[in-house]
């Protein structure tokens, strides 16, 4: 508006300028009246800014370090020593000391709230920042853009041999040929002379990595209402991830003497793009009501610059390169494509009824070209049976609602919904075929396999009542069936009914219970492992490694109970107590798969929790609150090695390392938070502290009478060492609003203030899985002498640090 008033007042100095010089008196008199210009700032009486922004300086009393090596080793044979390190700490964002941004909002709008204009922006210049700029004119136009960055951080002190980290060619200069670390039967650990062979190798040729990815989000979102009755809607967005993630990987199988187990940091370059459009109309029927079409579509891009990457094999051999290859070769996410398109209507029928529906169909493909079976030069390759893949899948969903209010009092709502997953890809019969880039596990010899396209059906169908006889009381009801139709599963059809009762209520302004229960069962209607395994060996003698006493637990039978209590009470106005308020709250989910004994898999899963909040406010600035909250998690399941025939469809003998093992977590959570106004509107002081720690009690024993493993005797049955996790976070800050006559003076015309804040949070892990992981496992495990893993889990850290900020709004 400034320019526009510029070159209007340019253009009448102008015109005053030359009239004398060529105009006549003649010419004057019978010049055009001049042309009035619209004042935008008058038609919407002018713009109002507003805005705020917070920056400030850490430092830290005590920072993690970036990197920890608590691991064992040949110099330090019991592990231990500082096991803190910063990527748990930074895990989704860097924390470092220093001048910081966290906060800024700009917003410009007209003073009729026509027009609309705002920029916020969080973390500044910092590897996780997020910037949004919204534009409006009050209903017609929206629009919002985006940019954020959102890092994930694994770890900072992963160790590697590698060379070409974030490259798809891995290469090391480690050396230890496979035949030299041979296992012999009956030996099951390695000799001092295998183990010192592998420290030689290893010596001076490990460096510390970060592994973490690296995402960039642009996205963008506009919708348009021209007039009351439509309604449309575009959005895209287009996200690109870089960096490194731990990939395990195997050479040669689970042969004895053939298997060679890494982990190596596999390279991620890949973009998603994201794309939405709709239409809607609203519109009135002739009864009085109202209707609703919606018509949109979108689509979803997946392109990954890398299809696989290949590591050299630090166990190479040359006296046995068929089992000992030369390098592997893992293959990554596939490039791939997804298109829907879909209705949703909505009317308002007679009898008070509204009736909502959605169609949808979507499409996905995918179809790189296939690699071939190893990049083992010393194996003999097979044709591939297909080129690629032709990979189709297409689902159809149909979702439909009715609700109607009969009387003030009572209301009931029918659910109807139906999902189908349509698998088009192509069946592959493998004759032949090599795994894992080595002859050590004899696949290659001859047995087939055939990939199979799994498809199935959902369907859920619910009719719901509530009533409400009192304003105090409500109560509801729910009768469901939920059914899964599956092909190429153990499992053909499962029908799961479903029953819930709900109770809520309302003692005038003092107390509100919300209740709920959930009973529903899962049944199967026939369970064939075999037929399953067959379709995948494609043979009916093999021994092929499939266990068909086991029961998948997403297909087994099952009885399930929910049930949630949640309790609010608050003192009575008028009373000491009429600002202490305490919420008890209660739940639980038992699930039990109902099988025979002598089938395995998951036999429960329960889990119940318990806790209270409690706050009081004890003037109108001040109050204080507290919460504990108990989890209990409660798992069994059963397993065993024991295969079966696939002629006979039986186990090969009897099952005779049948174990059960129990798992058993406790998590206990504790908040406590004040906030007290020292000085009204002048110092206000807040604290705040949180504890969660839990400990996981993990068993294993014989199950059900059956014999204990051969080769171990009662040895091999005893619990699991406890898995214990503490966290803790203390906050505290100081906040100073300054004296608005001073800011005032200092030419400012909004809130002021300066908040100091003190920051303390340690986490701590004992867990006997990942303390000791390194590439020196071998000195853990002396049957694993080629096995060399990175160390790439560690999510201790102790932190302490201070920050100043100033806060301005305006």
């Amino acid at each position: 508006m400034a320019f526009r008033q510029f070159l209007l007042t340019s253009a009448a100095i102008s015109v005053v300028t030359v009239i004398p010089l060529s105009a006549t008196a003649e010419t004057m008199a019978k010049e055009e009246p001049a042309r009035s210009v619209p004042d935008f700032d008058a038609a919407h009486g002018g713009w109002s800014y507003s805005g705020e922004f917070e920056a400030g300086w850490r430092s830290f009393i005590q920072r993690p370090p970036k990197s920890a090596t608590p691991w064992v080793s040949p110099t330090n044979p019991t592990g231990g020593g500082d096991r803190n390190n910063r990527s748990k700490f930074e895990e989704y964002g860097r924390i470092a000391p220093g001048f910081y941004a966290e906060y800024l909002r700009m917003t410009l709008q007209t003073k009729d709230g026509t027009y609309w204009n705002e920029l916020r922006a969080d973390n500044i210049g910092n590897n996780n920042q997020r910037y949004i700029f919204d534009f409006s004119k009050a209903g017609e136009h929206y629009l919002t853009l985006g940019w954020d960055e959102i890092p994930h951080l694994y770890n900072t002190s992963a160790l590697s041999i590698w060379n070409g980290v974030g490259t798809t060619t891995l290469t090391t200069p480690v050396a230890i040929p496979g035949n030299t670390l041979s296992i012999v039967a009956p030996a099951t650990t390695t000799t001092a002379a295998q183990r010192a062979a592998v420290t030689n190798a290893l010596a001076g040729k490990t460096n510390l990595i970060d592994v973490g990815i690296d995402r960039r989000k642009g996205s963008a979102a506009y919708r348009w209402t021209p007039d009351p009755n439509w309604d449309v809607k575009a959005s895209y967005s287009h996200e690109q991830r870089e960096g490194t993630q731990i990939a395990g990987f195997p050479i040669g199988g689970l042969a004895g003497t053939g298997l060679q187990q890494m982990q190596a940091p596999r390279p991620i370059d890949d973009t998603t793009q994201i794309g939405k459009l709709s239409g809607q109309y609203f519109g009135p029927t002739p009864w009085g009501g109202h209707y609703n079409v919606q018509v949109g579509g979108g689509f979803s891009l997946y392109d990954n610059s890398f299809n696989s990457f290949t590591v050299q094999n630090p166990f190479f051999d040359p006296a046995n390169p068929r089992v000992f290859s030369p390098a592997a070769r893992i293959s990554l996410m596939p490039s791939n494509q997804a298109y829907n398109t879909g209705v949703t209507t909505g009317i308002d029928l007679p009898f008070k009824t509204r009736w909502n529906s959605t169609f949808q169909y979507t499409t996905m493909r995918q179809n790189e070209a296939f690699m071939p079976f190893t990049v083992n030069p010393n194996i003999t390759t097979f044709l591939l049976p297909a080129s690629s893949l032709n990979g189709e899948v297409n689902t159809a969903l149909y979702n439909t609602t009715a609700t109607t209010q009969w009387t003030p009092e009572f209301r009931t709502t029918t659910r109807y919904r139906y999902y189908d997953n349509d698998n088009q890809t192509p069946e592959l019969l493998m004759p032949n075929y090599v795994v894992e880039d080595s002859s050590a596990t004899g696949i290659a010899a001859g047995i087939p396999r055939r990939s199979l396209s799994m498809s199935y059906t959902k369907q859920n169908a619910s009719g719901e009542m509530q009533w409400r006889p009192a304003k105090w009381v409500t109560f509801g009801s729910t009768f469901g069936w939920e059914q899964w139709d599956r092909s190429r599963r153990d499992a053909n059809v499962t029908n799961e009914f479903i029953g819930k009762l709900t109770a809520d209520f309302k003692v005038h302004d003092i107390a509100t219970l919300r209740t709920s229960g959930q009973y529903s069962e899962r049944r199967y209607d026939n369970y064939d492992g075999l037929a399953m395994a067959r379709d995948t060996y494609y043979s009916a003698t093999a021994n092929n490694g499939t266990n068909l006493l086991m029961r998948k637990f997403d297909m087994a039978n099952r009885n399930q109970t929910k049930a949630n209590a949640f309790l609010d009470i608050s003192g009575p106005a008028g009373s000491v107590f009429r600002d202490f308020v305490i919420s008890p709250t209660a739940g639980l989910r038992f699930e039990d798969y109902p099988d025979d004994p002598l089938f395995f898999g998951l036999k429960k899963s329960n889990t119940w929790n318990a806790g209270i909040d409690i706050t009081y406010s004890f003037t109108p600035g001040s109050s204080i609150q507290a919460s504990y909250l108990y989890e209990t998690y409660d798992r069994f399941q059963v397993g065993s090695g024991t295969l079966t025939n696939s002629a006979t469809g039986l186990p090969n003998a009897t099952p005779i390392n049948a174990f059960g093992s129990n798992t058993l977590e406790k998590v206990q959570t504790i908040l406590i938070a004040s906030t007290l106004e020292l000085i009204p509107g002048v110092l206000d002081f807040k604290l705040g502290y949180a504890i969660s720690f839990s400990h996981e009690d993990w068993d294993y024993g014989p199950y059900n009478g059956y014999a204990l493993l051969a080769n171990a005797g009662g040895a091999v049955y005893r619990p699991f060492p406890t898995v214990s996790t503490n966290y803790q976070r203390l906050d505290a800050s100081l906040k100073h609003t300054i004296d608005p006559s001073i800011v005032a003076k200092l030419g400012w015309t909004g809130e002021v203030y300066v908040k100091a804040r003190y920051i303390w949070e340690r986490n701590s892990v004992d867990n006997w899985q990942q303390d000791l992981m390194s590439p020196y496992l071998y000195l853990v495990d002396t049957t694993l002498a080629r096995m060399i893993d990175m160390g790439a889990t560690n999510p201790n850290y102790d932190a302490q640090y201070f920050q100043v900020s100033l806060n301005a709004k305006w």
